[in-house]
């Protein structure tokens, strides 16, 4: 696999299982798919990830954002 695009179309195929964060459910419905919760583990954390050739204002506003929101500015 090379994305969640890939991700998504093998397990619409019933070739693979994936575990995707619950948001998926929200945002990538598909009527071949059916997300389950995975109950028994813990929370899938994120991260901000970019090239840092590419680094410049618009990427880093809104890492300013996030971290205002979460209480590290």
């Amino acid at each position: 696999m090379q994305n969640t695009e890939e991700a998504i179309t093998l397990a619409g195929m019933a070739e693979i299982v994936v575990l995707f964060p619950a948001h998926m459910t929200r945002y990538r419905v598909r009527p071949d798919i059916t997300y389950l919760p995975v109950t028994d583990m813990g929370h899938l954390p994120y991260a901000m990830v970019w090239r840092s050739e590419t680094d410049n204002e618009p990427i880093r506003a809104p890492r300013r954002r996030w971290r205002c929101l979460r209480g590290r500015a």
